[in-house]
């Protein structure tokens, strides 16, 4: 998937600091507001609201290793599979 955040931001980087000269806080809300924002949305991803965050490389290393369960299978309709 491609983002072009990176690459806008990448591209306009030089120009940043000279939005001071047309209001001195400009460009912290300029870098900053994007990254607040996505911050606070990242709060509000389904992997994560209302689970522990794994606190060592092993837990993190295990998630996704767990089988899937027979309910989440069955939620789905398949065709092929009656």
């Amino acid at each position: 998937m491609y983002h072009p955040s990176p690459r806008i931001f990448g591209t306009t980087s030089s120009y940043i600091p000279e939005l001071a000269s047309i209001w001195a806080p400009l460009p912290m809300l300029v870098l900053g507001v994007p990254t607040i924002a996505s911050a606070c949305l990242a709060l509000t991803l389904p992997e994560t609201r209302g689970r522990p965050l794994p606190q060592t490389l092993e837990e993190a290393l295990a998630i996704g290793i767990e089988k899937p369960s027979v309910r989440a299978a069955e939620s789905h309709d398949f065709p092929y599979m009656k």
